[in-house]
């Protein structure tokens, strides 16, 4: 079983990919659900497909993060993991309906909402790397489900798309949001995952109207270890607004803290955000997915690892 735990090493050959590959050892559905809706929707669940891209069949490890701002244990012997019995076959993919309900079967008193972390791993014991996907939907009428479905895709995303204070020069201490809405016809969700297992964080969310005005920011005190949270309706319930359109968060870590300050390895802080744009009259939700400004340096940089030179 791998423990959730990022080492140094292997983040200096995988930064330079943030943006560009799904492909991961370790990999974030960052929202996933089994939980009655809000809003007028009916009964939300998670569906994920999870391939092996390899040459030989590979073990999984799924881990749940129940949302909360406490965090979660980050002693293997309280984790939620579950080891899958069977292995994906080369190229194949898994398929798992309503992921949350299945883990839950095995921790039935996890709350219904939350992240999950997939891990790919070889027969020898070795990290190798996976690519999921998932769909979060509900039925249009739940007592007649030949109505159809709507609901929105979450790509997974690597381990390696964090925000990172240490690497404020290429801009990557920062993720954004963009396209947020408060109105009439829209709310927005934001939702944050601290995926450190050593780091307790304050968050810092700037907000900014479509003229690039910076609005107000907040600071998010005492973010847990291995935390998902989620803020419904963000700019009316933290920033007070109740008609916006075109707005965009910048999210960053303000401060972390730790919580082993000798910890066995190495270990840094980590967080992921993501945004959720809904429908106010359909209750549709639009996944808003987070992205770097990278510098202009970084990019020439490291450009050449997919366009080689002419």
């Amino acid at each position: 079983m791998k423990k959730f735990v990022l080492i140094a090493a292997v983040l200096m050959v995988s930064v330079s990919s943030f943006a560009l590959f799904r492909t991961s050892d370790i990999v974030f559905i960052l929202a996933a659900a089994d939980t009655p809706g809000g809003g007028g929707s009916q009964y939300w669940k998670t569906d994920v497909w999870v391939t092996n891209p390899g040459t030989v069949a590979l073990g999984l490890t799924i881990e749940y993060l129940p949302s909360g701002e406490a965090g979660n244990p980050t002693d293997t012997a309280n984790r939620r993991y579950l080891n899958w019995p069977a292995p994906i076959l080369p190229k194949g993919t898994l398929f798992i309906p309503n992921v949350v309900g299945k883990i839950r079967e095995t921790f039935p008193t996890a709350g219904a909402f939350g992240a999950v972390v997939f891990y790919g791993e070889k027969p020898t014991g070795d990290y190798a790397n996976i690519v999921v996907t998932s769909r979060t939907y509900t039925p249009k009428n739940v007592s007649d489900t030949s109505q159809g479905y709507f609901g929105q895709d979450i790509p997974g995303t690597p381990w390696y798309y964090y925000i990172d204070p240490d690497y404020s020069t290429s801009n990557l201490d920062a993720h954004w949001l963009m396209g947020l809405e408060e109105n009439s016809a829209f709310r927005t969700n934001v939702g944050i995952v601290n995926g450190s297992i050593n780091f307790i964080l304050d968050v810092k969310m700037e907000l900014y109207d479509s003229a690039g005005a910076k609005v107000n920011e907040i600071t998010l005190p005492n973010i847990g270890a291995l935390a998902h949270v989620q803020f419904n309706q963000i700019l009316a319930q933290k920033f007070g607004l109740s008609d916006a359109s075109n707005y965009s968060l910048r999210v960053s870590i303000a401060k972390s803290t730790a919580i082993d300050p000798n910890p066995p390895t190495v270990t840094f802080p980590a967080l992921y955000t993501y945004g959720s744009k809904v429908d106010n009259k359909t209750g549709d939700p639009n996944y808003i997915e987070a992205t770097y400004y990278v510098s202009e340096t970084f990019i020439d940089t490291f450009v050449n690892c997919v366009w080689p030179p002419q």
